[in-house]
Formats: C-alpha cells, sequence, structure tokens
C-alpha cells in the first residue's frame, strides 16, 4: 500500500497499560471500566438529583431517570463493579428519588418503578 508512519507520532507504550475500547480498558489480565464512564454517570445521577429537589418529577423525568441509570447498570454489570455499583446507588442518588423507584436486585443491576 505504500504508507508511511509519522516518526514524530508513534508512541509505544508496555502493554500492561492496556487498550482503551468501547469505554473500558482492555489489560493482559483482566478489562477495567474506565473512570470517564464512572463520571458520567455520576453526573447524569447529580443532574436529575438537581431536577427532583426543584420540583416534583412527572412521568416523562422518571422515566428518563430510570433509563439513564438502568443504561449505565447494565454496561457496569459486564465488568467486575459491584461494590462501585453500590457505592453510586447509595450514595450518589438522592433519597427524594426512592419515593419514586426501588431497586430491583441486591445485586444493583437495575432500579424499577414504584
Amino acid at each position: 500500500m505504500g504508507l508511511l508512519i509519522h516518526s514524530k507520532k508513534i508512541y509505544l507504550q508496555p502493554c500492561y497499560n492496556g487498550v482503551k475500547f468501547l469505554g473500558c480498558f482492555i489489560k493482559p489480565s483482566h478489562v477495567v471500566i474506565n473512570h470517564r464512564t464512572i463520571q458520567n454517570f455520576k453526573q447524569s445521577i447529580e443532574y436529575h438529583n438537581k431536577l427532583v429537589v426543584d420540583y416534583k418529577p412527572e412521568k416523562e423525568d422518571k422515566t428518563a431517570f430510570i433509563s439513564s441509570v438502568n443504561s449505565y447498570l447494565g454496561i457496569l454489570k459486564h465488568y467486575k463493579t459491584y461494590r462501585k455499583r453500590q457505592h453510586i446507588v447509595n450514595d450518589c442518588i438522592s433519597y427524594y428519588w426512592y419515593k419514586h423507584i426501588k431497586i430491583s436486585s441486591s445485586e444493583f443491576n437495575k432500579i424499577v418503578k414504584r
């Protein structure tokens, strides 16, 4: 093909640093969730927490919150993140939401409407 590699744009790393792929780092011995994914999850919850404090959430707000949280929990359950999921669900979700939702399992895999 006649392709050339730019000599100043090559950065070789050891394989134990891992490769970033689809919101996680693939390392030789295991897969680790990316910190950015966790941070985005927490920011989403923080946004919804502000909404529920300001006014009573409507049906659409509840659905959006549950969909958002379940989406992130679905991603996280593919990795060894039980403690992270437990921490985020227990500590980051405002107690105002617990009037409207419940955790469907002890593994913090999903939340549902009350």
